[in-house]
């Protein structure tokens, strides 16, 4: 088992999100703003990687991009 499937899926964030009674557009709101902050620290480490080939920074660019991506596609299938 890969240490992503121990964290919590875009729709587990959702639920617990809608749980909290959350509207929907806060729920994309909040979302959207992590999704974004996601994105931009696996920017850095895609800049680290090409900079400096560091194969641990390739692979947590990834990892945080694909969260990013979970993310993103649960406010669109929202």
């Amino acid at each position: 088992m890969a240490y992503e499937d121990l964290l919590p899926t875009g729709a587990d964030v959702v639920e617990d999100l809608t749980k909290a009674e959350l509207t929907t557009d806060q729920i994309h709101s909040v979302l959207q703003c992590v999704s974004r902050w996601l994105d931009e620290h696996a920017e850095y480490y895609r800049v680290q990687h090409n900079m400096h080939g560091e194969k641990s920074d390739d692979g947590a660019g990834t990892a945080i991009a694909s969260l990013a991506s979970d993310l993103a596609d649960n406010i669109r299938y929202q």
